[in-house]
């Protein structure tokens, strides 16, 4: 199905698929223009944004161009924006890697009622994807918690700036972790919002891990183990 996206204009602006379609429907919209603000949306990523029962979805889109250098973005819609009968609304969104930067104005799908079969009962559930992707979301915090403490996988040794292992040397200061059998993965310090990467020397010993740094810092050391079982 051919939409064309002008002005931020989707037309038509409502449209009619069928309940329980997956992957049937493939829907491109071509753009009037690729320049907002000096910026090249071709150069962005775009997306699916839908509203369905207040649940926001987002579904990344494929980008191409058509013989006329036209901006085309596809959207091959699965199961879990029509298993629902009523109207979707979606628009499409450009982002970069942190926000959005162009998006179109709403527009709305209307999902017709099909056949009740009994072979349309699974299409009541998201496909297998949505499932992962809906558990792995719901246990985010939990995941990651679990990382952070597994025994054969990633941890974290959290450092203070106050703490006494700091010692001045060589032209700032040095910091030596006792531990054995670790990799260093990396070196963190606390920012406002989180933590980002600071450069440091790393050297691993016998000894354990030094870190060497202009000035002391709170944060973490990142570390994999391996712990050998008898």
């Amino acid at each position: 199905m051919n939409l064309k996206i002008q002005s931020r204009q989707i037309l038509p602006a409502v449209i009619n698929l069928k309940q329980y379609s997956n992957d049937t429907y493939r829907l491109q919209f071509t753009l009037d223009t690729t320049d907002y603000d000096s910026v090249n949306l071709a150069d962005l990523i775009p997306y699916a944004i839908t509203s369905i029962n207040d649940v926001i979805d987002e579904t990344m889109l494929t980008k191409s161009f058509d013989q006329d250098g036209n901006l085309v973005v596809t959207w091959d819609v699965m199961n879990y924006s029509t298993s629902q009968i009523g109207h979707v609304d979606y628009q499409i969104m450009f982002k970069d890697t942190d926000h959005a930067v162009w998006y179109s104005l709403k527009a709305m799908m209307i999902v017709s009622e099909t056949i009740d079969a009994d072979d349309h009962i699974t299409a009541n559930y998201p496909s297998l994807l949505r499932q992962w992707e809906n558990y792995m979301n719901q246990r985010k915090d939990e995941i990651e918690q679990l990382l952070i403490n597994y025994t054969n996988g990633v941890a974290r040794i959290y450092i203070e700036s106050t703490d006494s292992a700091w010692v001045s040397g060589g032209i700032g200061y040095k910091y030596t972790i006792e531990t054995e059998n670790t990799n260093v993965v990396g070196v963190y310090r606390n920012i406002e919002d989180g933590f980002e990467e600071v450069m440091v020397g790393v050297t691993v010993n016998e000894d354990g891990i030094i870190l060497e740094s202009f000035e002391k810092f709170d944060g973490f050391v990142a570390v994999s183990a391996t712990i050998q079982t008898e």
